[in-house]
């Protein structure tokens, strides 16, 4: 089984598979290996909300890249959203296909207003298209909104399944339930199932040993896999509640995507008009402990919210609650490029734009492999400065 590619990818949620769509679309040989049957990914069990990094502190952001560079970042998520929404359209689902609709930013306490204030200055001057509305007609509880424009909803689930699709028509090799141990330069150490038909069938790994070697190796999975004890990526969980309403949604929560920004931070969805996802309660995992008493209070506080705030009512049906992690950086942009000092490559580190920022890594990668896009690449780099 041991076998040599021109890339050997660790994960294959989005970032993993975006990588290997497009550079098995330029031609290299690429295999994937994912410790999962794919379903127990960040990037399967998110929300799929298509934004230009909503979560990230954009005050901090200007901080670290001055603002040309945070012009430079918003300009990049942006092609980001036109590269899925182009993507998602190309899988012949309509009813899955991204959707470009307004973000709104709200507030329903004095001091939220004056953060949304602030926040709308820090947008302007990276040159967001934003708008500003004091006293809106939105809902009653609501004083204020801030809007981006151009943001959007899709189908994480069915962009993994197109990716591994388009993996596969270029040549690329993906393997399921098959779990990295360890690197050693340009060799992947991994456990397997025993036979290629287990891995079909998505057996678990039984402990059977291989080695994989590649030109080059890219780590993809949100926090390095603890491959790379290293990086500086935090694990955050987040959790949903979601509800369905025997009628349609009301107008604000179908046609748009929605972010509390007040304490604590929250935000909704809806799916098919009548499903509505309300989510956050964001908790680093290592001030946490998972145990089912904590995580039911972290869904009834969303449940309380949702009646008081948002004014869900008893013809909502309570439909499930999950949680799930995201992998936020220190400066809020995501790792991509070359590890210094070794002879990985990273895709790591997704926060608040995961469905976005990981799909356009892929691209990325690519695109310098080819020389292009290089005035991109000192934002992503692990030792920016």
């Amino acid at each position: 089984m041991d076998e040599h590619y021109d890339y050997v990818i660790v994960g294959a949620g989005i970032a993993g598979l975006s990588a290997a769509y497009y550079l098995s679309a330029d031609g290299y040989r690429v295999l994937v290996l994912e410790a999962t049957d794919g379903t127990q990914s960040a990037s399967y069990a998110s929300t799929a909300e298509m934004n230009h990094d909503p979560d990230a502190a954009w005050e901090h952001v200007m901080e670290v890249f001055r603002t040309e560079g945070a012009k430079d970042i918003w300009e990049v998520s942006e092609r980001g959203i036109e590269l899925l929404s182009e993507f998602s359209h190309q899988l012949g689902e309509p009813h899955w296909n991204a959707q470009r609709v307004p973000a709104h930013f709200f507030s329903y306490t004095t001091e939220g207003v004056a953060l949304l204030e602030k926040k709308f200055e820090q947008y302007q001057k990276i040159g967001a298209n934003v708008t500003l509305d004091v006293a809106p007609q939105l809902h009653p509880s609501i004083l204020a909104v801030l809007t981006t424009h151009g943001d959007g909803v899709t189908n994480n689930q069915q962009i993994l399944k197109g990716l591994a699709h388009g993996v596969r028509e270029h040549g690329g090799k993906i393997l399921y339930n098959t779990r990295v141990t360890g690197l050693d330069q340009n060799r992947v150490r991994a456990v397997m199932p025993k036979s290629m038909q287990a891995v079909e069938n998505s057996a678990p790994a039984s402990g059977e040993s291989v080695e994989y070697s590649g030109e080059h190796i890219i780590i993809a999975t949100g926090d390095g896999g603890g491959l790379l004890p290293d990086l500086k990526i935090k694990r955050k969980r987040t959790f949903v509640v979601s509800y369905k309403t025997p009628e349609q949604l009301p107008e604000l929560f179908r046609d748009s995507v929605l972010w509390d920004t007040d304490a604590p931070y929250h935000y909704i969805r809806s799916f098919a008009g009548n499903r509505l996802w309300v989510g956050g309660e964001d908790v680093f995992e290592h001030e946490y402990e998972p145990t089912p008493e904590h995580d039911a209070e972290k869904y009834a506080r969303i449940d309380t919210y949702a009646r008081e705030v948002l004014g869900i009512d008893s013809t909502y049906t309570h439909q499930a609650t999950w949680s799930g992690l995201f992998y936020p950086t220190a400066r809020s942009v995501p790792y991509i490029g070359a590890i210094p000092g070794t002879p990985y490559i990273a895709s790591t580190g997704f926060g608040g734009t995961g469905i976005v920022t990981s799909f356009l890594s892929g691209y990325l990668l690519a695109a310098w492999k080819r020389g292009e896009l290089l005035e991109y690449q000192k934002y992503f780099a692990l030792d920016w400065e």
